[in-house]
């Protein structure tokens, strides 16, 4: 019964199409990034051996690697406080509309 209520109620629809569009943006971001690092790879793999200055064991490559981790972290965590502060308040919201409305 109350799955039906939660369904019938467009403020749901809203929360799961925003919800999936963050998602999406948030994909497309670790995606391209994740892209453009393996292209410069595959056009150019000198760039990504070239030591961060003279005399370095540490290459440009695994820079731009540990910069690829930290990206794919903070996306994370930015849906994870996103879910948090907005998407679990509107539905318990809805959940509670429809717990009231049975």
């Amino acid at each position: 019964m109350i799955e039906k209520a939660i369904l019938a109620n467009p403020e749901y629809m809203r929360i799961v199409r925003s919800r999936r569009n963050f998602r999406c943006a948030l994909l497309a971001v670790n995606l391209v990034c994740f892209y453009i690092v393996m292209a410069i790879m595959g056009f150019s793999p000198r760039a990504m051996g070239t030591p961060l200055w003279e005399g370095s064991s540490i290459s440009i490559g695994i820079l731009v690697g540990l910069l690829l981790i930290v990206l794919v972290v903070l996306t994370a965590y930015a849906y994870t406080v996103r879910a948090a502060n907005l998407y679990d308040k509107r539905m318990q919201a809805v959940v509670d509309q429809a717990r009231g409305a049975i």
